[in-house]
């Protein structure tokens, strides 16, 4: 087993958030679990950019995975969604507090 220390689990942790797409996907399948086309629609990617993203997110365990019949649904992981919604209420903060400069 790794020798990876808590600190370089929570920084690989949200590098794997600091992408703005791959939180667009996360915003999308916060609500409840949605198939890739689902999520296309909802963000306006393409089927293989979703894809590709959903299996890093997959692998980090930010969204969980659950097939139903020729269907496979995604879902944010159940310890995520808090962070995800945490992130979302205090960006607005930041951005009036720094003027929208982000250092």
């Amino acid at each position: 087993m790794s020798n990876i220390s808590d600190e370089e689990i929570y920084a690989l942790f949200f590098k794997m958030m600091a992408n703005k797409d791959r939180l667009r996907i996360m915003a999308s399948v916060k609500s409840g679990a949605k198939t890739v086309s689902q999520i296309c629609d909802d963000t306006g990617f393409e089927q293989t950019w979703v894809s590709h993203s959903l299996k890093k997110l997959r692998d980090g365990g930010i969204v969980e995975s659950k097939r139903e019949g020729k269907y496979i649904y995604y879902k944010l992981d159940g310890g995520v969604k808090p962070i995800i919604e945490a992130v979302q209420k205090a960006a607005p903060k930041y951005k009036k507090a720094t003027g929208g400069s982000f250092v």
